[in-house]
């Protein structure tokens, strides 16, 4: 009786081919890696935000245009070239009053508890003519105004005399070889308290000027002599008016 060999069916195995196939899979993933390079690192949230991108300033927009960027001290206009020296006369002048007359006449208010005070002054013309080195075409007009100036009598050597009015301007045209036709210059003076010991006087200011109404020459005199209220004149008029007078 003839032996018959024994024979056993042997199942077929998978991990071979899977095996194959990851390891596929891994050498892909190396070689789309590529460890052996170096890469710059990844910015980080704060690196971003301390750096911000260019493209974040804003731009204005067509309807608006940029406003310039201060560059320094902007540019001033020239100044008109400073006078060398202040201006002087243009001409020859002169106060000068009548025989037996002062040059300023003041006037004082009706009587209140015994006491009149300074209410006007009424100051004559100064004789003003034209140089005549200067040309007719170049100063054609004078004019002149007073203004009224207070101190006190016990400190008119120590204290500087005060402004307190000014009357209006006249004016007359300049003429080679004769005087302004001037007449006298009235000023009010009242509505203010007086002190028994105020004393007032008056300066006469006379300017030259051009056809286009430029000062071409100035000059200032203080009045000398004064008459208080139509009083006579006795020995030589005071320096100078009171504020008050007392009524007898």
């Amino acid at each position: 009786m003839a032996l018959q060999p024994t024979t056993e069916r042997i199942r077929a195995s998978r991990r071979g081919p899977a095996l194959v196939a990851l390891a596929a899979l891994t050498l892909l993933g190396v070689l789309v890696a590529q460890p052996w390079e170096e890469r710059a690192p990844a910015s980080t949230p704060v690196a971003a935000l301390a750096s911000p991108s260019p493209t974040a300033i804003p731009t204005p927009s067509p309807s608006e245009p940029p406003t310039p960027a201060p560059t320094g001290t902007p540019a001033l206009a020239p100044l008109p070239t400073p006078d060398l020296a202040p201006l002087g006369p243009g001409g020859e002048f002169a106060l000068s009053a009548p025989p037996d007359s002062a040059l300023v006449r003041c006037a004082y208010s009706r009587a209140a508890r015994d006491r009149r005070t300074l209410s006007a002054v009424v100051v004559l013309p100064p004789r003003v003519v034209l140089n005549p080195a200067a040309q007719e075409t170049d100063i054609n007009r004078i004019g002149w105004w007073v203004e009224l100036e207070s101190n006190r009598q016990e400190s008119v050597f120590d204290r500087d005399w005060q402004i307190v009015g000014r009357s209006r301007r006249q004016m007359a045209t300049a003429r080679i070889g004769e005087a302004a036709s001037f007449s006298p210059l009235s000023m009010r003076y009242g509505g203010r308290d007086v002190a028994r010991t105020d004393v007032f006087r008056v300066r006469v200011v006379i300017e030259w000027y051009t056809r286009n109404f430029e000062v071409a020459g100035h000059t200032e005199i203080v009045a000398n002599t004064y008459q208080e209220a139509g009083d006579e004149l006795i020995g030589a008029w005071p320096p100078y008016c009171a504020g008050v007078r007392i009524s007898s």
